[in-house]
């Protein structure tokens, strides 16, 4: 384990900004969280992206709490990117309304913020319940999003108890550098996080773009959270999805899978739909065809996987065709800024 950085003399501001979808069983906890935190944040945001529960009933009664509201769902990556650009602090905490931060995550990390200039994004130990969620994001065989240690328990994840370097941080509670943010957006994104994936992969689609800029992403483990994964669907919900569709537990792929089929198929098609083409959007942005060529024995029998399901799936094929601009866009960029060439890729893929 590396040695822990001196603590600096100035603390660095910090923004938080929460996106909430129909979460208000969960935002009393995670707010309680945010304000019991021995590194006080500079100020609260919560963005409520067009919520039909009682989330907004119940946020306009919060003092000390700045409530920005969508008319209608813009995605999380829309409703972060509204977050962000009201936030003044030098750093900004981007977090799901299902997470729990334990009272010392801020200031493990912002001790670690101010002595390493170079690092512009950081992530610290996030768990789900006695398992590990994310112990730092990295890149899988098939050049998915692979977070390190996923329901793991702590005591069977070495690496999860040290500090170092990784390839990106889980979007469910993401640490970023202003000035990082800054130099990352480019038009084509139209914000910091690409509008144009609504949600999911663009956790990994920052990493891939800070990582161009030679800004580095560094893993704390002394600063814990508690994520209820995929908290904004009931159980209840996901069972009865499930066996309507005719899906099985665990069809096509491990349980340490982050992107599993079983796990696609308990959300509804349309989210599905971005799942599938943000995996590949990806892709199409940031992957030279030299590792796409060297990883191909585990990408192919993945993507012909998808590929199956999708053809066996005709309800799917109308959620695909509508959202299709994101890989034309993302086509776009990669002809703009080329592929992401000279990075050190044999450290990342686990």
């Amino acid at each position: 384990m590396s040695s822990r950085p001196a603590v600096s003399v100035v603390s660095p501001s910090i923004s938080i900004v929460v996106v909430n979808w129909n979460g208000f069983r969960w935002l009393p906890a995670c707010l309680k969280s945010l304000r019991a935190q021995i590194h006080l944040p500079h100020e609260i945001f919560v963005v409520d992206n067009g919520s039909t529960d009682e989330s907004r009933t119940w946020l306009n009664t919060q003092p000390g709490v700045t409530t920005i509201i969508n008319s209608t769902n813009v995605g999380y990556c829309g409703g972060a990117n509204r977050g962000i650009v009201r936030a003044s602090g030098e750093w900004i905490l981007l977090l799901n309304h299902d997470v729990i931060l334990d009272p010392n995550y801020l200031s493990h990390l912002a001790t670690y913020a101010e002595a390493m200039p170079q690092v512009g994004l950081m992530s610290g130990l996030l768990l789900e319940n006695e398992l590990i969620d994310s112990a730092g994001q990295f890149l899988s065989r098939t050049l998915r999003p692979r977070e390190r240690g996923y329901h793991q328990r702590l005591e069977n994840c070495a690496e999860a108890g040290e500090e170092g370097y990784i390839f990106s941080v889980c979007g469910a509670v993401a640490f970023y550098r202003r000035t990082m943010l800054r130099d990352i957006t480019e038009a084509e994104t139209n914000g910091p996080l690409d509008e144009s994936f609504f949600a999911y992969s663009e956790d990994l689609d920052i990493g891939w773009r800070a990582q161009r800029k030679r800004w580095k992403a560094y893993y704390v483990p002394y600063a814990i959270a508690h994520h209820q994964r995929g908290a904004a669907f009931q159980k209840s919900e996901v069972s009865d999805r499930r066996k309507s569709q005719g899906y099985p537990r665990g069809v096509w792929g491990s349980q340490k899978s982050e992107y599993r089929f079983g796990k696609l198929f308990e959300k509804p098609e349309w989210l599905q739909a971005h799942i599938i083409l943000n995996r590949y959007a990806v892709l199409i942005k940031h992957c030279p065809w030299t590792l796409w060529l060297n990883q191909s024995p585990w990408i192919l029998p993945f993507d012909l996987a998808t590929l199956a399901i999708v053809l066996l799936h005709p309800s799917l094929w109308k959620h695909l065709w509508q959202n299709r601009s994101v890989w034309s866009l993302a086509w776009r960029y990669r002809f703009r800024y080329g592929p992401a060439q000279d990075l050190p890729y044999s450290s990342w893929i686990t």
